[in-house]
């Protein structure tokens, strides 16, 4: 049989390399995709306009008006896991040839309501409708400006917490829903571009707290509707063109990392150096003041230490599933069930069921605590992450 040191040896290149691949499935985690759907070009948005008319959302012989819309967002606040503050300005360019509805806004801005809508807004800071602050009139439009503040209810997945990149869309429908009239992204409006690889639309001095700018950008997405609301027309399902500006948002690890993770390997090595000092040595037991009500008080206060930290990271996420950096706390539970029933089994006289734990004054326990540890985390980091 090998001995100790050769066996401790063996289980620290285990650990060491699990802590390795862990460490690297967390840069992977981090990388971030381009999304497919985004509106750069104006090609971008003749071909999307195409595909809604091909399914047969336009009328036959009808023309799309199109509605130049742009964003300038200066705050944003999460206000708990569904719910998002944003405030800014919102523009939007009318020409004279629009439908009769639209075409007071290329005569005049001063209107009792705007010509869009919020479909997801649950509030309006303080009640307060978007407040028309400036227009202008030249030889492609008139063009009205709002300054707007919205509370916004939107499903985002924070599975992947604190590896997790978050999308705040701010979704617009025409007021008035008429098919014909779709609100276009008024690319011209942003001199510096709009390619993925741009962040625009965003106030440079915006707060964002625990979240980094990542990217924004203009899609289309459609909402099929199974009422046709009494006014268009027709027995046929139908569906909307919905104009999304949106604006991605990376989280700082940092402040994760400090809050949670830091405490939980805080807790990990002292729950290890509690299990070294397991021994049926006298001599040794004697010096470290082991016995088996020692590990047992030990336990129970790491358990309400962690059963605590646990109730305030789920806290952050009620009413959402289960988040990647939870399922340490899970771990947790796990090793500290595991140490006390080691202990307890191990002060017990040695029999065939229990000589495992018996072997070289419980080693076996101590050499798999931490090869355990990270091949758990790497598991649960493949699983949720990659």
């Amino acid at each position: 049989m090998p001995s100790s040191r050769i066996l401790w040896t063996i289980s620290a290149i285990l650990s060491l390399t699990f802590a390795v691949l862990l460490v690297l499935s967390w840069q992977a985690a981090t990388r971030q995709e381009q999304p497919e759907n985004q509106l750069v070009s104006e090609a971008d948005i003749d071909r999307a306009l195409n595909e809604y008319a091909k399914r047969g959302n336009i009328p036959e012989g009808d023309p799309i008006y199109r509605v130049p819309t742009g964003f300038y967002l200066q705050s944003l606040d999460f206000k708990d896991a569904t719910s998002v503050h944003v405030a800014g300005y919102i523009w939007q360019r009318f020409q004279a040839k629009l439908p009769e509805d639209f075409t007071k806004w290329a005569s005049s801005c001063e209107q009792d309501k705007t010509p869009f809508i919020f479909p997801e807004q649950i509030e309006a800071e303080a009640g307060i409708e978007p407040e028309l602050r400036y227009e202008a009139a030249g030889d492609a439009g008139r063009v009205c400006g709002w300054y707007f503040e919205v509370t916004l209810r939107q499903p985002f997945d924070y599975r992947k917490y604190p590896f997790d990149t978050e999308t705040v869309w701010l979704r617009m429908w025409t007021r008035d829903l008429l098919p014909n009239v779709v609100l276009v992204p008024d690319l011209a409006a942003y001199p510096h571009g709009t390619d993925g690889e741009k962040i625009f639309g965003i106030g440079q001095r915006m707060v964002l707290g625990s979240w980094l700018k990542s990217n924004t950008y203009f899609s289309y997405t459609t909402t099929p509707f199974d009422t046709t609301f009494g006014i268009l027309g027709t027995d046929e399902l139908s569906e909307a063109l919905e104009l999304n500006f949106n604006f991605v948002l990376k989280r700082q690890l940092v402040d994760a990392m400090v809050e949670h993770l830091l405490g939980i390997l805080v807790i990990m090595i002292l729950l290890f150096a509690t299990m070294l000092v397991v021994s049926r040595d006298e001599h040794k037991a004697q010096r470290h003041g082991f016995n088996t009500a020692m590990v047992l008080g030990a336990c129970s206060a790491l358990f309400f230490v962690v059963l605590i930290s646990h109730i305030q990271l789920r806290a952050q996420f009620s009413g959402t599933n289960v988040v990647y950096l939870e399922m340490y706390y899970y771990l947790l539970y796990l090793l500290l069930m595991g140490a006390t029933i080691n202990t307890y089994y191990f002060s017990e006289e040695a029999n065939r069921a229990t000589s495992i734990l018996h072997f070289r004054d419980n080693l076996i326990p101590k050499l798999l605590y931490w090869p355990f540890i990270f091949a758990f985390a790497l598991c649960i980091s493949v699983i949720m992450l990659l």
